[in-house]
């Protein structure tokens, strides 16, 4: 019986040890970190920043990978292989430091006479710099031994400094090129003073950092994170470490919410009076500057909008935004890759100039094809002035970092000296001596020869609104800073910087509207009517989005697929075919509806299984089973073998031959019809005869219907329907926006 109950106990034993240890492993995944000293929450401030005060509701969502465990003596230990935070990832530092590492022992350390590296040494030297990378180049959790308040174990977070003086290969090597005293950390520590005061272009916060840390580390010690009193990091020697909270951290897990994607109207929380809606207008061109009531039956107000998981208050990386069919992210791709290709050009140019060049033409390269361009903008949830639940939206410029560090490089050799002294402004001197980058200068210059490149193209031509706006803006942004989109008093988009963001207020603020038939919906206003074979009024409208929408009760859409004569050979009449609801993207489509006004034929937007729906037509490629062609946006069209729909005498009909069209507007290719005349969307009454041809006549009156239903001889503001009547009564009706 005893024996059995050691058994038992035993086992007892076991068990709990086997559940605890399980319970200490950590596991990679999204975390709010808790110091358990001051008990706040670690918040990532920019690029080379961060600390351990925050509340928990602005915690920032920390991303911690973890790797294989290893044993140091009797402790168990895990590499951290991923450490990120708001988009900042800290091992991609390290790879820049290894990367400049190698970059120091091929470039500065074999051009020092006597002292030079062999090519031996080089490769030797890279192996070593892998080996350490290896074998130091990381974080590792230790369990503490202790529980936060909710019982979840806490964490040691540790990273330890090799001991290059250990290592005989490094010291030998470093006495014999003149280390005398073979203290390598130690001629490491004083060459990155040497680069602080040779670069006074470095990141002060980056700088201070560096000088704060450098005198407190040595080398062969394991340094643990902590929280200082001033609610700042801080590093713990091994020799000091005690079991007392602020080196303690609780991981408390946290799940990602899916990002929000579908389709949205854009609105900005402050407004221009009641303009605040984004509307799509051209192929390079938005502008926040329609009413509410003006965006209802505006397809370039219908916005999609998809986004990564939510990490809390975070930045939110938006994976797709589009409205008529121009994707931003896909037109930032675009641009990215024409600007590289240019620079990759001017690099031949430039070595051709410069032979003393030709060596770092690789890195170069390189430097070009990989550096950091972001193609998505983020957005960052926030609060209005009223407590309603908004967006910043914000975008990046690439740094210089990594071009300073090469470009630095290059005149420490001695290389470029000549092309320096033909490029002044773009360098720091001494005396007569380029020694650095002088980023204001270069950055001026290279504005100058990206916009001169680009003028040698075929853009200016193709797309001359596009490249008006980049003339713009590339004067008012700067590198490595983030920009807040905002709404500018013109009803116009404009952008601030951080600094900014208090005076700008709600006007940098981005609220996001579902567009849903139950809420802020899209429709169709119908105001041509006519009578159908069954004898019904019927209002009609054509339409052409970018997204595919359900349509209402009451409404059908089809395609055209020809024309006939009717029974007394005077009319052609279209023959149409009937397309299922919901209609798919980029398909062009008479609507006939029940009724008329907007309330009456709402269109929502669906989000369609295979993409977004059919590919897009455009004017010039017509589907073979449909007649209907159609642009996102107003275009000027000389082939003059279109008719857009108006109301002829005996109702309404593709009867007005058109070389302007209205974005959004199908209208009738009628070059494959038997000749340039009315087509009627209805049996026309056999009892009226005499039809009249709409074409070329003279214009009686013209008057304008707001969306509110007012009439005026001048446009409002906003969408107008306007009416032209013409000599012999017949009416044409198009939709414009003053």
């Amino acid at each position: 019986m005893i024996k059995k109950l050691h058994f038992i106990i035993t086992l007892a034993l076991v068990a709990l040890f086997s559940l605890g240890a399980t319970a200490q492993e950590p596991v990679s995944g999204y975390y709010k970190v808790q110091n358990m000293g001051n008990q706040k929450y670690v918040s990532v401030k920019s690029k080379y920043y961060a600390k351990p005060d925050a509340t928990v509701d602005n915690a920032t969502i920390i991303y911690v990978g973890v790797g294989d465990s290893y044993k140091v003596g009797r402790f168990t230990k895990w590499k951290i292989t991923s450490l990120q935070g708001d988009g900042i990832e800290v091992y991609d530092y390290l790879a820049k430091a290894i990367a400049l590492a190698k970059r120091y022992v091929s470039t500065v350390l074999t051009d020092k006479g006597n002292n030079s590296l062999s090519e031996e040494e080089v490769e030797l030297a890279y192996q070593l710099i892998d080996e350490y990378a290896a074998d130091y180049g990381f974080f590792s959790l230790e369990a503490s031994g202790n529980e936060d308040q909710e019982g979840n174990p806490t964490w040691l977070f540790e990273v330890t400094i090799p001991d290059f003086n250990a290592d005989e290969r490094i010291v030998n090597a470093a006495i014999e090129h003149g280390i005398s005293d073979g203290d390598v950390f130690a001629w490491a520590k004083r060459k990155v003073l040497e680069y602080l005061d040779a670069h006074n272009t470095i990141d002060p916060t980056l700088r201070a950092l560096v000088l704060a840390y450098i005198d407190k580390v040595e080398a062969g010690h394991t340094y643990f994170l902590n929280a200082e009193e001033n609610d700042t990091f801080g590093y713990v020697d091994e020799e000091d470490l005690q079991d007392e909270p602020y080196t303690q951290w609780s991981m408390q897990g946290y799940t990602p919410e899916p990002g929000i994607s579908g389709y949205f109207r854009v609105r900005n929380a402050q407004g221009v009076g009641e303009k605040a809606y984004v509307n799509v207008t051209k192929r390079f061109y938005a502008r926040p500057n329609l009413t509410k009531d003006e965006a209802v039956t505006e397809p370039g107000t219908v916005i999609y909008v998809g986004m990564g998981d939510r990490l809390g208050n975070s930045s939110q990386e938006v994976t797709r935004l589009s409205g008529q069919d121009r994707n931003v992210n896909d037109l930032a791709a675009r641009g990215i890759a024409k600007v590289r290709e240019l620079a990759l050009e001017y690099l031949d140019a430039l070595v051709e100039e410069n032979p003393d060049l030709a060596n770092y033409k690789q890195d170069a390269v390189n430097l070009i094809t990989t550096y950091e361009v972001s193609d998505h903008v983020y957005v960052r949830p926030t609060v209005t002035s009223s407590g309603d639940d908004a967006y910043y939206c914000t975008y990046t410029m690439p740094s210089l970092d990594r071009l300073e560090s090469v470009v630095n490089t290059a005149l420490s050799m001695g290389h470029g000296q000549g092309w320096a002294s033909r490029h002044p402004d773009m360098f720091n001197w001494n005396g007569n001596t380029a020694v650095s980058l002088n980023r204001e200068g270069f950055w001026a210059a290279a504005k100058t020869r990206l916009m001169q490149e680009i003028q040698n193209t075929e853009y200016p031509s193709l797309y001359p609104d596009l490249y008006a706006h980049l003339q713009t803006i590339i004067n008012r942004v700067n590198p490595g800073v983030t920009y807040y989109l905002l709404q500018d008093a013109d009803a116009t988009f404009g952008y601030t910087d951080a600094d900014g963001l208090a005076e700008a207020g709600d006007a940098a603020k981005w609220i996001l509207e579902p567009v849903v038939n139950d809420g802020d919906y899209f429709a169709v206003n119908p105001t041509l009517s006519g009578i159908d074979e069954n004898e019904q009024t019927k209002y009609v409208t054509t339409l052409y989005t970018d997204f595919p929408y359900t349509l209402s009760e009451g409404m059908k859409a089809y395609k055209v697929t020809g024309a006939e004569l009717d029974a007394d050979k005077l009319n052609y009449i279209v023959t149409k075919e009937e397309v299922a609801s919901p209609v798919p993207a980029n398909t062009p489509v008479l609507l006939i509806c029940d009724n008329t006004g907007a309330e009456a034929n709402k269109l929502e937007p669906v989000e369609m299984e295979s993409g977004n729906g059919a590919p897009r037509r455009t004017l010039t490629e017509a589907a073979n089973d449909n007649l209907l062609v159609a642009d996102h946006f107003d275009v000027a069209e000389t082939t003059k073998s279109y008719m857009a729909l108006n109301a002829a005498q005996n109702g309404p009909a593709f009867a007005q031959v058109v070389t302007a069209l209205d974005g959004n507007m199908p209208v009738l290719d009628f070059s494959t019809l038997e000749e340039a005349r009315g087509y009627y969307i209805f049996p026309v009454n056999p009892e009226l005869t005499g039809i009249k041809d709409v074409n070329a006549k003279a214009v009686a009156s013209v008057r304008y219907i707001s969306i509110t239903g007012m009439q005026a001889a001048e446009a409002f503001d906003g969408v107008n329907i306007m009416v032209t009547t013409f000599t012999d009564g017949t009416q044409m009706i198009t939709k414009i926006v003053k």
